[in-house]
């Protein structure tokens, strides 16, 4: 018989994840209009050689042979509503685990994510519907879901290899996150041996791999992009962009900066600055967590750092907008992810969130109404929001 805790965790987790797949029936793109950009990696396989990105298509390839775009378009949608359980059942545990004290302050901290321009919801959009950051948000909460369980954490290494056959990119956005839970729980054991062990894997086998799938696979088997791409279209009628595999697999990193990164290079980082202006309140609340653990360990330090691993992203691809997501998803999960593990310093913070949220109730459902306006974060648009106000001052000035 289910025990009344699990039913409380089945009915918030049901809970949480019917609102986000109401979300997700509500801006879910036609299967004709997936960006094709994010339908390519679909279309490869280990068959092409050991490249970052090819993990993916491989296991949709080996799941659901013969492959096409109605297959994907399932697969995408299958694989969308596994994060938003994982997702969801995260978030039910650390509810569940508050006390009647802080009780309202963490329900509050999830809604707000939620609400937020960087809910899980930012990959629902055509955009970015199938987008690998699908799967290395879903590695995050596992990851997060079973840090603290005994035996089943030294499956984290593995989970970091998977994430860095993925892409790459996952070194910049979320490893650094769960590295930081593996040292969490390291200072928490006061360094006990199996505990420096694991992370102490999980680093040398992320870096490995990134530096694997970054400098050390071979070319592709072909002279040109535009010979890959009459293969991929032989094989199925999956979407395939000639630039993204021209400038991924055949041209170098100077020439990528130079055709994407250095183009409108002003303008995006203004953008970016208006982001951050509009994500203050979020901000602030992000802050002060952190400003109360300034006199406790190094460790919080560092956790508090772990975010901004994600800098290099900013600086050498121009898709801003999952780059702001990955940051604050990150931040809201980890110190999530604190709470659910009881450390005093969270207690003590959401302890206070309620109390504010009692006393100031109107605001507190102000912000989230001013989130939600906001809309979700995209890629390289980063947040439409954000745009308007932007062509609205250069008319101004």
């Amino acid at each position: 018989m289910p025990t009344n805790k699990t039913k409380q965790i089945f009915a918030v987790t049901s809970g949480i994840a019917l609102l986000l797949i109401v979300e997700l029936f509500s801006r879910l793109p036609d299967a004709n209009s997936l960006n094709d950009w994010c339908t390519t990696p679909y279309a490869f396989n280990y068959h092409f050689g050991m490249h970052s990105r090819f993990l993916m298509g491989s296991i949709f390839q080996w799941l659901l042979s013969p492959i096409s775009l109605h297959r994907l378009y399932l697969f995408i949608l299958l694989s969308t509503l596994i994060l938003i359980g994982l997702f969801a059942y995260f978030y039910a545990k650390t509810i569940t685990a508050a006390t009647d004290k802080a009780t309202i302050g963490i329900t509050y901290w999830t809604i707000l994510l939620m609400a937020s321009p960087a809910s899980i919801a930012f990959l629902f959009y055509w955009g970015n519907y199938g987008r690998m950051d699908l799967y290395l948000i879903g590695i995050l909460f596992i990851a997060l879901s079973i840090a603290d369980k005994r035996h089943l954490n030294n499956m984290i290494p593995a989970l970091l290899l998977i994430g860095m056959a993925v892409h790459q990119v996952f070194l910049f956005t979320y490893c650094a996150v769960i590295l930081g839970v593996l040292l969490y729980e390291c200072y928490r054991s006061q360094f006990h041996r199996g505990d420096v062990i694991r992370l102490i894997s999980g680093i040398v086998i992320a870096a490995t791999a990134f530096l694997y799938f970054q400098f050390g696979t071979s070319p592709l088997y072909y002279e040109s992009a535009g010979g890959v791409v009459e293969i991929l279209n032989q094989q199925s009628n999956i979407p395939v962009n000639e630039k993204m595999i021209e400038y991924e697999y055949f041209k170098s990193l100077s020439e990528h900066m130079d055709a994407f990164v250095k183009v409108d290079l002003k303008d995006r980082v203004i953008r970016g600055i208006i982001v951050l202006i509009l994500m203050m309140p979020i901000n602030i609340f992000i802050w002060r967590f952190w400003h109360n653990t300034a006199k406790l360990h190094i460790t919080y330090r560092l956790l508090s750092l772990t975010p901004l691993a994600i800098l290099p992203a900013f600086i050498l691809t121009i898709d801003w907008g999952r780059w702001f997501a990955a940051v604050y998803i990150a931040a809201f999960s980890l110190i999530a992810y604190l709470f659910k593990r009881k450390d005093p310093v969270a207690e003590i913070y959401f302890e206070k969130l309620s109390e504010w949220i009692q006393k100031q109730p109107l605001l507190a459902f102000g912000v989230l109404v001013y989130f939600v306006a906001l809309n979700k974060f995209e890629a390289a648009a980063i947040l439409n929001y954000a745009t308007h106000i932007h062509l609205f001052l250069q008319k101004i000035f």
